[in-house]
């Protein structure tokens, strides 16, 4: 499946685009289909939906008015919306239309409307383009898309980094546990502690039951495995290491 070609459907009036039909027939990687779309000119792999603009077309389409009323249809659409701006800098200067009031257009597609706007060169990238986002897309309906945010590398800072997630430990905490304890396992294996027998001043008299107090304990906390809380003391004591608070 990963492997297998993006499938695309043109719109049979997208004439203006025949050289991203050309583009996209000498890929192996693509498999085009013309039908009548309702919205956009391009949809990629049933999921997202592509308007195309040359530098021109966006610039007539923003003095007459059409840019809004598309913007407006395919953030209505239930794929997600895309539209590419294709031309270089050029290209963009010869429309003719100040450089705010295309940025300000861009900003109401992006923001208000909720489309999100890609750039090409020209064509040929437009084709790449929309196989990249085929391939994507694809990838994100089968959970694929790689995560964000800081990746540890090697077995200690992983082993670092899962701690630094538990309350209350930091950096120099995290690495004193792994010091004593080898690894996350052993720090976060509850370890039973041995309540000392009650002397006779510290029995409580009969026919008077304690109730829960209300002062929670500041040590207390949830471990991975573990159906009961369990009681984390401080590090060094024979109850373990103090990871934080209950939430």
């Amino acid at each position: 499946m990963e492997n297998a070609p993006v499938h695309l459907v043109v719109d049979d009036r997208e004439r203006a685009g025949e050289a991203v039909w050309a583009a996209l027939a000498k890929r192996d990687d693509a498999a085009i289909e013309i039908a009548r779309l309702r919205v956009g000119d391009y949809r990629v792999e049933r999921r997202v939906v592509v308007e195309r603009k040359t530098a021109s077309d966006f610039a007539v389409s923003l003095i007459d008015g059409r840019l809004f009323r598309q913007a407006a249809s395919l953030a209505a659409a239930p794929e997600r919306a895309v539209l590419v701006l294709e031309g270089g800098d050029k290209d963009w200067q010869d429309t003719g239309v100040r450089h705010e009031s295309i940025q300000g257009a861009l900003i109401a597609i992006a923001v208000f409307f909720s489309v999100t706007v890609l750039r090409s060169d020209g064509p040929e990238e437009t084709a790449r383009l929309l196989v990249y986002l085929g391939r994507q897309a694809r990838r994100s309906a089968h959970g694929g898309l790689p995560r964000s945010g800081y990746r540890p590398k090697g077995k200690r800072a992983l082993q670092l980094f899962l701690l630094q997630g538990l309350p209350g430990v930091g950096p120099e905490r995290a690495a004193r546990l792994l010091e004593r304890f080898g690894s996350v396992q052993a720090i976060m294996t509850p370890r039973p502690t041995i309540s000392p027998p009650l002397t006779a001043s510290a029995k409580r008299p009969r026919g008077k039951c304690a109730g829960p107090s209300r002062k929670q304990p500041q040590n207390t906390a949830w471990l991975p495995g573990s159906p009961h809380p369990t009681r984390l003391t401080r590090a060094g004591s024979p109850g373990g290491p103090t990871l934080g608070a209950s939430p």
